[in-house]
């Protein structure tokens, strides 16, 4: 999948298996992650902070937790059980905001 913000292109890795989800991935190049149906994250083994969106099922921005620091459990408080997270490098999100919808291809 790519995600656009500000005509620049990101590619996002859709995780999906218990593994990634538990054990997490890591970022590279740039290129970010969503994870679907998953309320919370934590970003142990991060090296550098990253960029927390949570969505709902029309990847509508619900929550961002812009540069979450190494070594911390993120739980989206949302009653939805359709929430995805995206997580992106640090400072790829200052673009977003609350209430924006996202357009994946």
């Amino acid at each position: 999948m790519i995600l656009k913000i500000n005509n620049k292109k990101i590619n996002i890795k859709e995780v999906s298996t218990f593994y990634c989800k538990i054990f997490g991935t890591k970022i590279k190049n740039d290129n970010g992650y969503l994870v679907k149906n998953c309320q919370k994250i934590h970003t142990y083994f991060n090296k550098t902070e990253v960029d927390i969106i949570g969505l709902n099922d029309e990847n509508q921005v619900i929550y961002i937790y812009r540069m979450a620091p190494k070594n911390k459990v993120i739980k989206i408080n949302h009653d939805d059980k359709k929430t995805h997270i995206l997580v992106l490098p640090k400072n790829m999100s200052k673009k977003i905001y609350i209430g924006s919808v996202l357009q994946f291809e």
